[in-house]
């Protein structure tokens, strides 16, 4: 398995994610990316992945710079709570007055 937190290895890991994950077209010899997809994770994970392909930007093409992955952030605890508070909201109508204030005071 390989290891995100070492840049060689997070090479590795977005070259075998492209090359099972992100449809391309064999043209020509090479590769071209159809469509870019994400690349989610934590923002560490984000900065790594820009990193890599800010390394393979000599490359040819867009799938031999890594192209075809899209890194993002993907904030998912922050996604849970909100879904939290959105079910106490909607579902919990007997606390409703008080949550709202707690959104309220948190906007």
């Amino acid at each position: 398995m390989l290891n995100s937190n070492i840049s060689g290895e997070m090479a590795q890991l977005m070259i075998l994610n492209q090359e099972k994950y992100v449809p391309a077209v064999r043209k020509d010899g090479t590769f071209e990316v159809i469509e870019p997809i994400f690349f989610d994770g934590d923002a560490l994970t984000e900065e790594r992945a820009r990193n890599i392909q800010w390394v393979f930007k000599d490359g040819d093409n867009k799938f031999d710079r890594i192209e075809g992955l899209d890194p993002v952030h993907t904030d998912w605890h922050a996604k849970v709570k909100l879904y939290e508070v959105n079910i106490y909201i909607y579902i919990c109508s007997k606390w409703k007055h008080i949550f709202s204030l707690v959104i309220f005071n948190l906007i």
